[in-house]
């Protein structure tokens, strides 16, 4: 939780080794967890391209909502807890990441209510 929390308030253009290692962490504790499950789909993670931080962001976010709820194990919760971690890196970082269409269009969804519906959508694919 601490680890993402740092990943996510943090400027992606600042502390690029510290970033490096709590990346290399994360994916070594969900690799590692047999509490935490994901499935990334590729309907819902649109955003690769803009920059990799948001993906390691994504990730995060859906382990540490998968930690605070650990009775809420729907992909409908975990993939909107990632992409809210998304946004919020995306959003706090518009010098350092690369504008991109696909998280706009996830922006515009979050700051009209309608992430949670659009997941849902997107998970019936």
């Amino acid at each position: 939780v601490n680890c993402e929390n740092w990943l996510e308030n943090t400027p992606v253009n600042e502390q690029a080794d510290k970033r490096k290692e709590a990346c290399g962490f994360m994916v070594a504790w969900i690799s590692g967890s047999p509490d935490v499950s994901m499935e990334i789909s590729p309907n819902i993670v649109t955003f690769t391209e803009a920059d990799p931080q948001l993906l390691m962001c994504f990730m995060g976010g859906w382990a540490k909502y998968a930690i605070e709820h650990p009775k809420d194990t729907s992909k409908l919760s975990g993939n909107a807890a990632g992409l809210r971690s998304a946004i919020k890196l995306y959003k706090k970082n518009p010098k350092a990441i690369k504008r991109a269409d696909s998280m706009d269009q996830l922006v515009a969804l979050e700051d009209k209510g309608k992430l949670d519906k659009w997941v849902e959508e997107q998970l019936k694919k």
